[in-house]
C-alpha cells in the first residue's frame, strides 16, 4: 500500500450512544469510500503481473494528488497526511530515469498529457505540487533519454557496417558503394522511426501497452526493443511475493521430501496453469 494510516489521521466519527450501542456517521463512511476506493483500484493496477506497471507510477501519482485536493470536509486532515507521505517518498519521481523511460515507451502516456497544467486549473494544490516536482520538463528529459537509448541500440544493430573507411586527404572521395547506400538508408529510416513514434497520438489508456508494442514492432522495431527492455520492470514486488507465498504453500513441512527440481516444476505448472492457449 502507498499509505500507512494511524488512527490519529482518520476523521473523528460522530458516535451517538443509543441503548449502550454506538452508531457511526454513514456520511463520513461514504466520503471515506469515495476516497479509498480509487486507491484500491490503482493499487491493484500497479501490482499486476501480466501488464506493464512501472509506466503507471507517474500517472497514478498525479491521479492520487487530485484525489487529495482539500474540499473542506472532515477528511481534509487525512488528505493532508497522505499528501505529506507522497511528497516524502515521490518528490523526485519526475527525474527518475526508469519512470520517465517507461512512460515514453508506453504509447498511452508518451506525450505526458497527464502533467498538462491546463488539466489542473481547479486543482491548486495538485498544480503547485507538480510544479515543485518539476513535472513540466519531464517530457523533454524523457525524450532525451529515449533518444540516447535509441542511438545506442541503433548503433549496435548497424554494427561495423556503419563505419566508413577513412579516405586520405590527397584523394577525392570515392563514390558511394552499394553498402554505403544501404547503411545511409538504414540510418535515415532509424531516425524517422524515432520521429514518427513521437509524432503519433497517444493510444487509449485501456489498451495494453505490451500488446500494442507487439502489434507495431514491424513499424517501430527499435522502439519495441527499448519498450521490451524497460516495460518488463515491475512497479512493485507483489508478483514476486505471490510466487514466494505459493512456493511456501507447496514446499510445506508435509512435503519435505520434494527435490528442488520437482518443487520448481510444480510452482511453474501452478503459476501457468491458467494461461489460455491462443
Amino acid at each position: 500500500m502507498l499509505f500507512h494510516l494511524s488512527v490519529a489521521h482518520l476523521p473523528e466519527y460522530s458516535l451517538v450512544k443509543n441503548n449502550h450501542r454506538k452508531r457511526i456517521d454513514f456520511q463520513v463512511l461514504k466520503l471515506l469510500l469515495k476516497l479509498l476506493e480509487p486507491l484500491e483500484d490503482v493499487t491493484r493496477e500497479v501490482s499486476s503481473a501480466t501488464t506493464a506497471t512501472l509506466s503507471l507510477v507517474l500517472p497514478v501519482l498525479v491521479a492520487i494528488l487530485t484525489l487529495l485536493e482539500p474540499d473542506s470536509s472532515v477528511l481534509d486532515k487525512m488528505k493532508t497526511f497522505m499528501k505529506t507521505q507522497l511528497e516524502k517518498w515521490f518528490n523526485k519521481s519526475f527525474s527518475n530515469k526508469f519512470y520517465l523511460l517507461t512512460c515514453i515507451v508506453d504509447s498511452r502516456f508518451k506525450h505526458f498529457t497527464f502533467t498538462d497544467p491546463n488539466n489542473f486549473s481547479t486543482n491548486g494544490i495538485t498544480a503547485s505540487t507538480l510544479t515543485d516536482w518539476k513535472s513540466v520538463g519531464a517530457r523533454k528529459i524523457a525524450e532525451q533519454l529515449l533518444k540516447d537509448e535509441y542511438q545506442t541500440i541503433s548503433t549496435t544493430i548497424l554494427g561495423t557496417s556503419s563505419t566508413t573507411a577513412v579516405v586520405p586527404l590527397c584523394l577525392p572521395p570515392r563514390p558511394l558503394s552499394v553498402l554505403d547506400k544501404i547503411v545511409t538508408r538504414q540510418q535515415t529510416t532509424a531516425s524517422s522511426e524515432y520521429t514518427n513514434y513521437l509524432s503519433e497520438p497517444e493510444i487509449t489508456t485501456n489498451t495494453c501497452a505490451l500488446i500494442w508494442c507487439n502489434q507495431n514492432k514491424h513499424r517501430y522495431p527499435t522502439i519495441a526493443k527499448i519498450a521490451r527492455k524497460y516495460l518488463c520492470i515491475r512497479a512493485t514486488s507483489t508478483p514476486l511475493e505471490r510466487i514466494f507465498s505459493l512456493s511456501g504453500f507447496i514446499t510445506s513441512d508435509r512435503r519435505s521430501r520434494l527435490s528442488s527440481e520437482s518443487a520448481n516444476d510444480i510452482i511453474f505448472l501452478t503459476r501457468n496453469s491458467r494461461i489460455k492457449k491462443t
